[in-house]
């Protein structure tokens, strides 16, 4: 099969795991810039927060951290910016690193 229905399929499955579930994993996405964009682009139309099209959360070595984001504990299931007149409607959170993980259960 060529790649894009290699693709087409793969966005599929992705929408129904949405659906279905309300959340969806994705592998093999591209490290580089903007790639989980382009993911989301192909099913929705991304909107600018306060933080831009993307933002880069990055675990900070010292204790004192400017946002819970960034200091690796663990968060509880929460919505984010539910504050705004509309709120997202899905998060693509994209795993460049992942240096602690001793196994899948730990994701």
């Amino acid at each position: 099969t060529d790649d894009a229905a290699v693709s087409r399929r793969a966005l599929l499955q992705l929408c129904s795991n949405i659906r279905h579930y309300g959340m969806a994993f994705m592998r093999n996405v591209p490290i580089e810039d903007d790639a989980v964009l382009k993911v989301a682009s192909s099913i929705s139309i991304p909107k600018t927060t306060c933080y831009g099209h993307r933002w880069d959360v990055v675990q900070e070595a010292t204790t004192n951290v400017s946002h819970p984001a960034y200091s690796g504990a663990e968060l509880d299931l929460h919505t984010d910016m539910n504050y705004r007149e509309k709120s997202p409607g899905l998060q693509f959170l994209h795993c460049t690193q992942l240096n602690w993980v001793k196994s899948p259960k730990d994701i």
